[in-house]
Formats: structure tokens, sequence, C-alpha cells
């Protein structure tokens, strides 16, 4: 009887008299381990606390009187500590689902009127890019495909695989590509093996290719005039050759605008081919752009074999990595989609140059 009198004294009257249970949670602890809640004394250093508050602490440290008061503090009617610190846990989002597989994520139909570097008549292009949905730290394997139609009823095509590096650890993008480049000509088809690098950044952008021509390099046509008196006659020869060639291009953003962004880039070309046809030259251009739908690519570019061109290049643009689960998602340094997810800027058209001889026996 003595007994249970004493264990009504140490656990009953002391949670009746403090419903306040600021005492609790001052003197205890809790943590949950293996699903289960343990309950820690408080440390007993502090030698300025009242005596009766230590004597309640060291009286609860072992028994029955410390097993029924853990009971009860781990039901559902003890204090609101349990479901205070419960109700504070962090909620853990769902990843967001990133599509893994390559689906067009840019499509782009473009015209450009005029002669250009290596072809004489303009051209309607068709573009697209697939990809899978980037991630900040990671590779970023993409697919380039690309028709061409030019005036003149001829046709030209481009399959590339284009690698690019995203981390967070620079702001810039480091970037791969590997190209096959066809084009019809007056007087047959040729192919051509690219390969080049770039580094894409927020604003400024640098790139490089090389391009080298493989299998039939050289068609020729013959022309036999013998409507001669006498046993004359001569005869005349139309070379059309690809030739191997270089170019370099550093690009800014001007403006660096969501609405009206202004991109301008500059950078020199080479190229070499048969008949000591060489040429070194530059080229500069501006695109104006709106949004991600619509820009005006400016040319202008000069050297020795073509002279000085200038060019207009409308291109319509169809954005549908703004469908993916990464649209509202940046790049490096803020670097946008639009820039992530950008064609490779190169030379789409083979050079083609030609040649004329004549052969005669007067």
């Amino acid at each position: 009887m003595r007994k249970t009198i004493l264990l009504f004294c140490a656990v009953v009257v002391p949670w009746i008299a403090c419903p306040d249970e600021s005492m609790y949670r001052t003197l205890f602890a809790f943590r949950k381990q293996d699903s289960l809640w343990s309950l820690e004394g408080t440390k007993n250093g502090d030698k300025k606390q009242k005596s009766g508050e230590r004597s309640y602490a060291q009286g609860l440290g072992g028994g029955i009187g410390y097993w029924l008061l853990q009971t009860l503090l781990t039901s559902k009617v003890g204090p609101k500590a349990v479901v205070e610190s419960e109700s504070k846990a962090p909620v853990q989002t769902a990843a967001v689902k990133r599509n893994p597989y390559p689906l067009p994520k840019w499509v782009g139909l473009s015209h450009i009127e005029g002669r250009g570097i290596g072809y004489s008549v303009g051209y309607t292009r068709l573009d697209m890019l697939l990809a899978p949905d980037y991630k900040k730290e990671g590779f970023l394997p993409m697919i380039e495909l690309s028709g061409l139609r030019f005036n003149d009823n001829t046709y030209a095509a481009n399959v590339g695989f284009v690698g690019r590096y995203i981390t967070e650890s620079f702001c810039e993008i480091l970037g791969g590509n590997i190209f096959y480049d066809f084009r019809q000509g007056v007087r047959g088809s040729y192919h051509q093996l690219g390969v080049g690098v770039e580094v894409i950044g927020k604003r400024w952008d640098f790139r490089a290719n090389a391009y080298v021509p493989f299998g039939v390099k050289r068609h020729t046509t013959k022309c036999v005039f013998d409507d001669y008196i006498g046993p004359y006659c001569a005869t005349k020869r139309e070379n059309e050759f690809a030739a191997y060639t270089y170019n370099a291009e550093i690009g800014f953003q001007v403006i660096n605008s969501n609405t009206f962004p202004l991109y301008i880039a500059a950078g020199p070309y080479y190229f070499s081919g048969e008949f000591d046809t060489t040429a070194m030259g530059g080229k500069v251009r501006l695109r104006p752009q709106y949004k991600d739908f619509i820009a005006v690519d400016l040319s202008f570019s000069h050297d020795n074999v073509f002279g000085s061109i200038f060019q207009v290049e409308v291109i319509f643009s169809l954005p549908l990595y703004k469908l993916s689960s990464i649209k509202n998602q940046k790049g490096p340094c803020g670097t946008p989609n639009r820039k992530i997810y950008q064609p490779v800027e190169r030379f789409l058209v083979m050079p083609l140059s030609e040649n004329c001889c004549w052969k005669s026996n007067f």
C-alpha cells in the first residue's frame, strides 16, 4: 500500500499539477529511432536547478514511474511535443521525372536567298533536334537532322551526333560533334565528314569545325568541238569538286533578353581544293530574334574566290523543349534552354568549286 501511494505521488500528482507541457519539453528531449520513441533525461550538470526539479528528474530516471511516464508521453493523450515534432518533419517531394529518350526538342524551318560560300542559289531548310531532358550535372547526347532543297532542284542533307557536357562547376557548356554531309551538285553527288568543338556560355560562345570530303571528290564534264576544216579539234572540260574546309567563330549575346535577344558572331574560314583553289576569308553575322519562335540572320562574307556575299535568312522555330519537364529549368549560371538545345552552328552546305579548261591541237 505504501509503494502504491508513493507511485501515485511520483507520477500522477506532478502530471495534474503541471498541465503546461513546457516543463516536460525543458526536462526531456525526444528522438525517433527504428520507429520507436525514446526518452532522454536532461543533463544534471546544472547545479543552479532547483532541488525539487532535480529530485523529480532523478526519481523518474528509473523504476516503474519512468516506464509509466514514458508510456503516457508516447500515447495519443500525451503532451503535444510529440505531435509538434512529427508535424515539423520535412515533407519529401517527389523528384521530377525526366525523359531519357531522344525526342524532338527543336524544329526549324528557314529560307535563304542568293548565292553563298560554295553555292550559287538559295535554299529552303528543315531541321530537327532530338535529345532527352538534360540534367544540370551530366552528359547530354543529341541527334541533329537537316534537309535542304536548293532553288535549282538539287538537294543536300546532314546527320550529326552531338554531345554537350553540362556542369554547375563553371558557367560554360562544353560540346563536340561529328556530322555526315551529303550534297547533290550540278555534275554529281558528294560526301563529307565534319567534326567540331564548341563552348557555349550564357553570353559568350566559341566554335570551330573541320570538313573533310571523301569518296568521289571531283566530277568532270567533257565537250569536244571538232566542227573544223581539217583535223582540228578542241576539248572543253568543266570540273566540279569539293574542298577541304575549316571555320571558327566567336559569338556574343549583345541583348540578353527573353523577348528580343540579339546575337552577333564573327570568324575566319579557309578552304583548299584542286587546281590550286585556295581561299581564306571572314564572315560576320547578326541575328535579331523574337522569343524562341522567329529570327532573321543577316550575314556578310568575303574571300578571294567567291568574293563579297550578303545574305538574309529567315528562321521559324518550334521550341518543343518548352513542353518537357525541364521547361522552367535553367542551365549553368542561368543559361537558357534556348542555348542548351540550339542546333550546331556550322557550314551546312558543302562548298563546291568549278574549274573550266580548254585543250586543242591548233
